[in-house]
């Protein structure tokens, strides 16, 4: 009785290991599947956002700010500097440089009073002394009070405005304490010309 029985448990017993196993492979198979596929969901999801990253720094990239001395890169810039290229200008509502300049964080524009009247610009909560203003890398800031009417610099011919917030006192003096405002005008060719005329008084 003993032995029949075990007999007849030894024969069961062998197709179910079989079948066990056939069932686990299946289930390895499908879980490696699944598993394959997440990865594979994963690595085009990382490679979507390296491009994504790439497309957003890539003007940041090619834009160069000269208003630290040295060209460099935006997004090596050792301070928080902010560009206006012309593009962006003709589509803005400003019609001068301090109108442009106040669009720029942590700027404040001066007002004194109405249309035509001064406009000083300020940077970082500093005075409008503490502004250096350069046009082509020129000083324009006034010799005895050290600030820049910026309601009377036109924007036409402009390429770019370059406004870098922070100390460069190093670089250009006392007179950069709040930021820099380099204003870069657009290049032409220089070609000779001749102009002739004539008139009578009376």
């Amino acid at each position: 009785m003993t032995l029949r029985f075990f007999i007849v448990l030894l024969f069961l017993s062998a197709p179910l290991s079989a079948e066990a196993q056939r069932v686990l492979s299946e289930d390895d198979s499908l879980l490696f599947a699944a598993a394959e596929q997440v990865v594979g969901t994963a690595g085009s999801a990382s490679v979507h956002s390296a491009a994504d990253d790439t497309l957003f720094f890539a003007f940041e990239d090619q834009v160069t700010v000269t208003a630290t001395r040295v060209p460099t890169r935006l997004a090596d810039a050792p301070a928080p500097i902010a560009v206006f290229v012309a593009r962006d200008i003709a589509r803005l509502p400003v019609r001068n440089v301090s109108e442009l300049v106040a669009l720029s964080p942590g700027a404040v524009l001066r007002d004194y009073g109405g249309t035509g009247t001064l406009q000083l610009a300020s940077l970082r909560g500093m005075g409008a002394e503490y502004t250096l203003v350069l046009l082509n890398g020129l000083r324009l800031n006034h010799a005895q009070n050290a600030s820049v009417d910026l309601g009377q610099l036109s924007l036409r011919q402009v390429e770019r405005v370059e406004i870098a917030r922070g100390g460069f006192t190093a670089l250009y003096g006392s007179s950069a304490l709040g930021g820099v405002v380099n204003i870069v005008t657009a290049r032409h060719d220089v070609r000779p010309s001749l102009q002739l005329g004539y008139g009578a008084f009376g």
